[in-house]
């Protein structure tokens, strides 16, 4: 050191090789064979005869009779075991704004279905 720390007078090399490393191998990228997506329909349910009425009410831009309205009432509040796959029903095949538009177009037949613990469920869903 006697050049001022310089070690290239002595014949050392200051200069270090920097280690190699080799480039990771090609990764294989996994592949799935993914099915498409299949449409399974739904279960349909049997509609009641007064059900079906209504559906094909609902559909029309006619306003229910009395008898569509209280169908329309029972199928919210039913408690019956089919009471809610009908609603579902009914409802996956109807024009929903129609639908709500029927529903609220009573103001104290809505109330009364709300206050219901089947309709409440059902306007719920």
């Amino acid at each position: 050191m006697a050049n001022g720390g310089d070690l290239t007078a002595t014949g050392a090399s200051i200069e270090q090789e920097s280690p190699v490393v080799p480039p990771p191998p090609p990764r294989e990228i996994p592949t799935a064979n993914i099915p498409p997506p299949r449409f399974t329909a739904p279960n349909r349910v049997n509609l009641t005869e007064e059900n079906q009425s209504l559906l094909n009410s609902n559909r029309s831009s006619a306003a229910l009779t009395p008898q569509e309205r209280n169908t329309l009432f029972n199928l919210m509040t039913s408690s019956e075991e089919n009471g809610a796959a009908q609603f579902r029903e009914v409802v996956s095949r109807s024009d929903l704004r129609r639908m709500a538009s029927l529903l609220t177009s009573d103001l104290d037949r809505f109330l009364e279905m709300a206050r219901n613990k089947n309709g409440y469920n059902r306007i719920q869903e």
